[in-house]
């Protein structure tokens, strides 16, 4: 009997051991995954002073890198986009599960399941993309923070051509005068001659105060830069997403 109980009391104090053994463990991991968050989390006062104003008034985030997760189900620039802002996250992992979540290898053609299935994946690394007003005044306060955007919109057959040749006509022409020329220059679009109407989807990285203009690009430079008003953005608006931490 008294062996009996010493087995029972030998076996219960190991139990106890690999219980704290593994409690110990847990709350290290939580620990170094926690202090290894904090030391990748982006400075938004660093984002913030990559701002920069050109002399013509047109203000820009800082040089967003291209992504090295090479992520096969994010739209476009939105791997490189949310890299840049949340490099904690592993976009590998959260790239594998958005096809099964949507049940649609392509996002772009439902952009609100999209954006709920990336969410559910982040969910562990807290954080998330967050819908925010597409207007003038939002777009201006997260350029001026260095927050660059990511806007799904309609698109229809003319619009991307029509702003990039006013963006060619833009860099010729003087500020002072450009400003009262915008307004005449307008794309007016014509929904009810689509047979289809589509998503698309860009990068916002700037905005120029004194046109009301905003600096769109399909990629992630200041090469592939066209401009487009919060007026038209409106009229092709899905939405407009930030990346929240």
């Amino acid at each position: 009997m008294k062996k009996i109980i010493g087995a029972v009391l030998i076996l219960s104090i190991a139990l106890a051991g690999i219980q704290s053994f593994a409690a110990d463990k847990t709350k290290d991991e939580k620990e170094t995954a926690k202090k290894g968050k904090s030391e990748l989390k982006i400075d938004k006062e660093a984002l913030k002073k990559k701002v920069r104003t050109m002399p013509n008034g047109d203000t820009f985030v800082g040089f967003i890198p291209m992504s090295k997760a090479f992520c096969v189900n994010f739209p476009r620039a939105l791997d490189s986009y949310t890299a840049y802002l949340m490099p904690w996250i592993d976009l590998k992992e959260i790239d594998g599960i958005i096809a099964e979540k949507t049940g649609d290898s392509n996002p772009a053609n439902n952009p609100q399941n999209f954006l709920k299935a990336v969410n559910g994946a982040m969910a562990k690394y807290a954080c998330r993309l967050k819908k925010i007003p597409t207007t003038e005044v939002v777009i201006k306060q997260r350029i001026q923070a260095g927050i660059p955007l990511y806007w799904f919109c309609w698109e229809d057959d003319n619009i991307w051509g029509y702003m990039g040749v006013r963006t060619l006509e833009r860099k010729s022409a003087k500020p002072e005068e450009w400003k009262k020329l915008v307004a005449q220059k307008l794309y007016k679009p014509n929904f009810s001659q689509l047979k289809i109407r589509r998503n698309s989807s860009f990068l916002v990285l700037g905005y120029n105060a004194q046109t009301g203009e905003i600096a769109i690009s399909p990629a992630n430079n200041d090469a592939s830069i066209i401009w487009i008003t919060a007026q038209e953005m409106k009229k092709q608006d899905v939405m407009l997403i930030e990346a929240s931490w």
